[in-house]
């Protein structure tokens, strides 16, 4: 079949024979053409192309099987091959021809039905003229010649013209021409006879778009639209117009909107007004049709009525897309996404509803599940789409389910996302997967801690405290500091396993000191006075339970000897002690607690800037009694006739004030029990400042080592300095090592 000299010695042969050899040389013609074709075709295949005997074995064996379906098989094949060729061939006396000749004589050879692409061919290209001479030559009937008229030209004038033209041809055969043909109609009408009569009627275009939806004959919508270019009809806009057309074009694929619409049973006479649709019924209807993958006529439908609106692009890349056509679809969408940032204005729907649509479009893409290598194509291909924020969530989703083998729609909401890998113990990635999309992290680690926690809590070592309190100190360093949880969530956690009731006393204090530190580590500013409050009264819990602490280690284990003021009280003991009055005095308020010590010593502390007159009255009475017993108080001398004695007299504020301050401290002083050290280092601290002539705040805030430095130069004489300068020591609990270095470099300085 390839040899020139073997098939022209087959011809030479079949003449000798006295045989025609057109047939066989017409076959033969075919065969190279389809052969050729199949060897291009095979080389565009991504996987290992055939051999080329092979192609060459299966193009012959469908010429030698003769039945009718191999050589409708055939003719399928010759007509694809023919559609690639240029559109003349040379002949082999070097005059033009059509490249459809051939397909033509191998129809009549085999007496096959004529084929019609050569008309769809120059339908497509809108040649009428070569249109019409085919269809006469090759004696085409009217109801072969129809569907093509309808579905191929895309002018719209020039279909009208055509249609026109076989209209007439019809009625000239029915009056006796040859060559007429008659136009199959649901109604009955000819088609002259329904423009003659929609003319005249208020909407000639309503009523062509009605007898389009009832006949299911599209072209009267494109009829119709001559009425809306040239005004004669404001009641109808492009866009029915448009709808109408695809509605008769896919009346099979758009039954729900007909139903919707009631458009499946449409009077053609009705003289109702036209309800208008609007660009979300558009909307549907191209949606309806991509589910169907009826690109062609969606895009023919833009051509036609829209051919400037952006969306064709998209539809181009919808297409593109369904067919694997990669190259194709990037080019689209990035064509597309330059043309809605673009100024491109005056087309139906406009900017935002040609992106809202197309992200409607690309979600049913996804709906159709497409397979792992098409979705990574498809969500290469929106990585420049405007909607990004929502197409870097499926990307990101598809990346997870690529690193986990774990299956899901690559759709599902970030969340559940979240949760499908928690619930599979992928916290890593989980967490991971949450910043990449913005998301906080705290509670995966918060699930992480639970299931950690659930998983000791089955082990028998849980019944001892020491690794309770290894699994509670590994959470509060390792895995809430390393993962930087939330604090507010951290200390509702510890503060959540402290309320069980299997932690014991220790383990507690533990859980509500960690809990604090994170309760404290959040941002001030940000507090409410509420929570303020429940973080006050938190650490007043703490400090009371670390007190019970205290004293089961203090007395082995036993604390039945006090009772919960007791405890109390001695926490109180403990924040004055270390100077902390603002949170012994919240303690108080908490547990609406009354503290003899704490008032006494804020009595004290009163006393040292101001007058007796500033001190409450229960403070004042204490001094009274004390002064009373003093050297300080007045006496009268009393005679009877038998002895004088002397009567102490009640002592008021102004002789209260006489009294230095440092006796009155020390009367209040003597009244203290668990705040008593305090006060002694109260008294003591007065007493410095008068020694140095320094007011008390500023000797309060002095470096304790810098105050004994001053005392021990300027403090006064061994006899009245030295005991202040040991009492100041000891109050302070100075350091010995360091109080023997500043005793020695003042030895030094007095002596030089």
């Amino acid at each position: 079949m390839l040899d020139e000299n073997v098939t022209s010695a087959c011809i030479v042969f079949l003449e000798l024979c006295e045989l025609d050899s057109r047939p066989f040389s017409l076959d033969l013609e075919a065969a190279q053409r389809i052969y050729k074709w199949l060897l291009y075709q095979d080389s565009l295949r991504i996987s290992v192309p055939r051999d080329e005997s092979e192609i060459l074995r299966e193009v012959v064996q469908m010429f030698l099987d003769n039945s009718p379906e191999s050589l409708m098989k055939v003719l399928q094949y010759l007509e694809n091959s023919t559609k690639s060729l240029p559109d003349f061939q040379e002949s082999s006396l070097g005059i033009p021809i059509s490249k459809w000749i051939l397909v033509s004589q191998f129809c009549l050879a085999h007496d096959l039905p004529m084929s019609s692409q050569e008309l769809r061919e120059l339908a497509g290209k809108n040649d009428w003229t070569s249109f019409l001479f085919e269809a006469e030559i090759q004696k085409f009937s009217p109801e072969d010649l129809l569907p093509i008229v309808e579905n191929e030209f895309s002018d719209p004038a020039l279909k009208a013209h055509v249609m026109l033209v076989i209209e007439r041809l019809a009625r000239e055969k029915k009056h006796g021409r040859e060559n007429g043909i008659i136009i199959p109609d649901s109604s009955s009408t000819q088609l002259f006879e329904v423009l003659l009569s929609a003319k005249h009627t208020p909407s000639p275009a309503r009523t062509l778009l009605r007898c389009a939806l009832a006949a299911e004959r599209p072209f009267l919508c494109i009829v119709a639209t001559c009425f809306l270019e040239n005004q004669l009809d404001l009641q109808v806009e492009i866009l029915d117009c448009m709808i109408s057309w695809l509605c008769s074009s896919c009346a099979d694929f758009l039954v729900e909107f007909r139903t919707k619409h009631d458009l499946l049973q449409v009077n053609p006479s009705s003289t109702s007004r036209w309800n208008s649709w609007n660009a979300d019924n558009l909307s549907e209807v191209i949606f309806a049709l991509c589910a169907g993958r009826q690109f062609e006529f969606l895009i023919r439908a833009f051509f036609i009525f829209d051919p400037n609106n952006i969306l064709l692009v998209y539809l181009s890349f919808h297409q593109n897309f369904t067919l694997s056509h990669w190259e194709a679809c990037s080019r689209d969408m990035q064509s597309f996404v330059g043309l809605l940032k673009g100024n491109v204005k005056n087309f139906i729907g406009g900017v935002e509803w040609a992106e809202k649509l197309a992200t409607q479009l690309i979600d049913l893409l996804f709906e159709k599940a497409p397979s792992t290598y098409e979705t990574s194509h498809l969500l290469e291909f929106l990585r420049v789409f405007p909607q990004q924020h929502k197409y870097r969530r499926f990307i990101s989703n598809f990346q997870v389910v690529q690193r986990t083998n774990v299956n899901f729609d690559i759709r599902t909401p970030s969340d559940e996302v979240i949760n499908i890998l928690v619930q599979r113990g992928l916290y890593d990635e989980a967490r991971g997967y949450a910043k990449e999309n913005e998301i906080n992290t705290s509670q995966i680690t918060m699930d992480e801690a639970e299931s950690v926690l659930n998983k000791h809590q089955k082990k028998s070592s849980w019944v001892f405290e020491e690794d309770r309190m290894a699994l509670w100190h590994r959470f509060n360093e390792s895995l809430f500091s390393e993962h930087e949880t939330v604090p507010e969530q951290v200390g509702d956690f510890f503060k959540l396993k402290a309320a069980s009731k299997q932690t014991t006393l220790n383990e507690r204090v533990t859980l509500l000191k960690m809990a604090l530190e994170r309760y404290k580590s959040c941002d001030p500013n940000s507090r409410t006075p509420e929570a303020q409050l429940e973080i006050d009264e938190l650490e007043n819990n703490v400090l009371i339970l670390s007190t019970e602490v205290d004293l089961i280690h203090a007395h082995r284990g036993m604390v039945t000897d006090f009772n919960p003021k007791q405890i109390l009280e001695i926490t109180i003991g403990h924040l004055v002690e270390e100077g902390n009055i603002s949170q012994a005095e919240k303690l108080c308020k908490q547990f609406n607690h009354y503290s003899p010590d704490l008032n006494l010593v804020k009595a004290a502390l009163t006393l040292v800037d101001k007058s007796v007159n500033a001190l409450p009255e229960f403070a004042i009475e204490i001094l009274r009694k004390e002064a009373a017993q003093s050297s300080f108080a007045p006496a009268v001398q009393v005679e009877n006739s038998s002895s004088r004695t002397s009567t102490q007299i009640p002592m008021g504020n102004a002789e209260l004030n006489k009294i230095p301050k440092s006796e009155l401290i020390g009367f209040l002083v003597s009244h203290c029990t668990e705040c008593r050290p305090y006060c002694e280092k109260i008294l003591v601290t007065y007493k410095v400042s008068l020694s140095l002539t320094l007011a008390y705040q500023e000797v309060a805030r002095k470096d304790p080592y810098e105050v004994l430095q001053y005392l021990l130069l300027f403090g006064g004489t061994a006899d009245t300095g030295f005991p202040l300068t040991r009492n100041f020591i000891v109050y302070f609990k100075l350091d010995p090592i360091k109080v023997a270095t500043i005793l020695a470099d003042t030895y030094f300085k007095k002596r030089n």
